[in-house]
């Protein structure tokens, strides 16, 4: 027969994994609105406010680390790529660099989703650049996020171990070729407002 203790430690293995699980959602919600405010400060100029807001979200993708152990990893992978993507759209925009991953202290395939999700924000930021006139800052941030994408487009093979990376990698492609066909046309147009 079955012994009742073993079937209670199992029952408490299971309670305590479903408890780490909850968690994870709970807080990685918690992570995404830190990030979604970074993100708009960074396209507002704010450099203070999204370092606040990149800092809260840290703090918590630090803590919920310790319980993301095994099959829980997979739960805090798409949050900690989200917050990869506003760290480094941040540094992109603020500091003109872009940090590795073991630098930001992520794991690498959060770090490569997240890189490849900042491109559509930097496509963003390349409108309302244009659409203040800021046409060579676009110009800047375009060669930038397409030099990015040079760099990783080849490693879309990897899709059976980094889950998304190849619809993200097309996803990058259209966002760039849009930008580069906009920044072209502008380019067509002439001399832009107050050149000489």
């Amino acid at each position: 027969m079955i012994d009742e203790e073993g079937v209670k430690r199992v029952e408490g293995f299971l309670s305590e994994l479903e408890g780490s699980r909850e968690r994870l959602l709970k807080e990685g919600r918690d992570v995404l609105i830190y990030v979604r405010r970074a993100m708009m400060s960074v396209h507002k100029g704010d450099a203070e406010s999204a370092e606040s807001d990149i800092d809260g979200a840290r703090t918590i993708i630090e803590r919920l680390r310790g319980i993301a152990e095994g099959e829980m990893n997979r739960y805090i992978l798409p949050v900690e790529s989200e917050y990869v993507e506003a760290k480094l759209f941040y540094e992109l925009v603020f500091e003109g660099k872009l940090s590795m991953y073991d630098e930001i202290g992520v794991d690498p395939r959060s770090y490569l989703l997240g890189l490849l999700d900042m491109i559509g924000e930097c496509r963003r930021l390349i409108y309302d650049m244009i659409r203040e006139g800021k046409v060579d800052e676009a110009e800047r941030l375009f060669k930038a996020a397409d030099e990015i994408y040079s760099k990783v487009m080849h490693l879309s093979i990897y899709e059976r171990v980094v889950p998304g990376i190849r619809r993200k990698t097309d996803v990058a492609k259209v966002v760039l070729d849009d930008s580069r066909r906009i920044l072209a046309e502008l380019s067509l147009k002439g001399p832009r407002a107050g050149d000489p």
